[in-house]
């Protein structure tokens, strides 16, 4: 599984907080394409496809805030290089 973990801290760490990674985020640093990205969603698609009852649950009252961020999301995903197609989304490894 180590080849999941980033080689370093993918946030800018100059002012460290209380609590660090726990900090407000501009829209287009919520989601990132860096060195670890390609193991850590193939594990994801693993996770979903052999255990999704473990791996994935969503009370129903999240499910209006849940279908905001998933659109906040997808605004930012071409500027990254995934592709929406229909109800598809290509990744920019070429993965739905």
């Amino acid at each position: 599984m180590a080849d999941i973990l980033h080689d370093r801290i993918p946030t800018d760490m100059t002012e460290p907080r209380a609590l660090p990674g726990v900090q407000p985020l501009a829209p287009d640093e919520w989601l990132r394409v860096d060195e670890a990205y390609a193991a850590q969603m193939a594990h994801k698609r693993a996770l979903i496809r052999d255990c999704l009852s473990q791996v994935y649950r969503m009370h129903p009252s999240a499910e209006p805030a849940a279908r905001e961020v998933l659109e906040e999301a997808l605004n930012l995903l071409p500027v990254m290089g995934y592709r929406r197609e229909g109800d598809v989304i290509r990744c920019p490894d070429g993965a739905e």
